[in-house]
């Protein structure tokens, strides 16, 4: 009878002893970007080799919050610099209180200006606003610390005025979000531009 209980209680351990990596593995199947929707205007003017400039930090809404103030352009700056389909810079905005001004004072001034202005390297043909409209954990498995994270991304171009606007919602890891987010906005311009 004690080989019986010893046996069970083996048994019942070595089925719970499972459920973590049976669960982390249909936790990361359901990973992934959830929904990508360009809200205005079209991918197609991101041009291959064009200049974009990043501004940051990111504005937020009450829902979402800041892993680092700034990390979040810094990280979308670095990405699209890997990728090389175009040559990225950031521009942090020093006074936070000074983030919609300056935002609006560069929506009104040429390329040539805004180099001048803000210290770049180069003229920007495109800047990227964007908002951090969600953040929040998911689930925390073994070694994964997944989140549900939902960012609007502008793109205006500096020459017409326009903008391309795209929301875009990841379940994932940390540290995957934005380079995926990158590759699925270099992806879709590329289809939009017939490359």
């Amino acid at each position: 009878m004690k080989k019986l209980r010893l046996l069970t209680a083996f048994a019942v351990l070595l089925i719970l002893s499972a459920c973590g990596p049976i669960y982390s593995v249909v936790s990361k199947a359901s990973e992934g970007i959830r929904e990508f929707k360009v809200v205005e205007g079209d991918l197609s003017m991101l041009k291959p080799q064009g200049r974009l400039l990043v501004y940051g930090p990111f504005d937020k809404t009450e829902q979402a919050y800041y892993i680092a103030k700034g990390e979040d352009a810094a990280q979308f700056a670095a990405s699209f610099a890997r990728t090389g389909f175009q040559k990225s810079e950031l521009y942090i905005e020093k006074n936070f209180a000074q983030l919609k001004h300056t935002a609006q004072q560069m929506r009104g001034s040429d390329a040539a200006r805004i180099k001048k202005d803000y210290g770049l390297e180069a003229e920007p043909d495109t800047i990227l606003f964007g908002t951090l409209v969600e953040r929040g954990p998911v689930t925390v498995v073994p070694f994964r610390a997944v989140f549900l994270t939902t960012y609007r991304l502008e793109f205006f171009d500096v020459a017409s005025g326009a903008s391309t606007v795209v929301e875009v919602q990841v379940k994932m890891r940390y540290e995957e979000i934005i380079p995926n987010i990158v590759e699925e906005i270099v992806r879709r311009a590329g289809h939009a531009a017939g490359q």
